[in-house]
């Protein structure tokens, strides 16, 4: 939580500080808000870079998803069955959870960003309109047998720029 002390806001022992920005696109809000976040001085500060194991699991009405750049890493089972064609991942995620974006069935293609480092399995699990996935040249993929790979990306086309290396 928040309080007003002599004309400035203070923390007041709260665990949760929410920053909320307006502007003409959600993009620009994003970067606002991140911006003022980064003013923020206290002591023992910190905000999240992840999104939690299951956060978003089953919201069929998300349609359009882009993850602001502040985000490192996205849990297990993150966005299961969500129905979003349209997926934006930002430059600076590091590790993607196993099953993330199972059962996400209208993504059509994913770009996976060069600062990737670790990718869990099944991410892409019964994604059955998926066509494309774009991987960066140096990446860990967990659990990523060579006989799963059709099943892994919905059975369809599987797209890679560059050689994945297996773990």
């Amino acid at each position: 939580g928040t309080a007003l002390k002599d004309g400035k806001y203070v923390t007041s022992g709260g665990r949760v500080m929410i920053v909320v920005c307006q502007a003409p696109t959600l993009r620009e809000a994003q970067q606002k808000a991140a911006a003022e976040v980064a003013k923020i001085k206290c002591e023992n500060l910190f905000h999240r870079t992840d999104i939690g194991d299951k956060a978003f699991n089953g919201c069929e009405a998300l349609s359009k998803l882009t993850i602001p750049s502040t985000v490192t890493a996205i849990g297990a089972g993150a966005f299961y069955n969500c129905a979003f064609v349209q997926l934006d991942l930002p430059e600076g995620l590091k590790s993607i959870g196993s099953f993330a974006f199972e059962c996400c069935k209208n993504l059509t293609s994913i770009d996976i960003p060069e600062s990737i480092e670790t990718i869990g399995s099944n991410i892409l699990d019964q994604c059955t309109a998926m066509v494309k996935i774009t991987l960066p040249r140096f990446v860990q993929i967990a659990d990523f047998g060579e006989m799963r790979i059709a099943y892994l990306f919905g059975g369809s086309q599987f797209d890679s720029s560059y050689e994945a290396l297996k773990i």
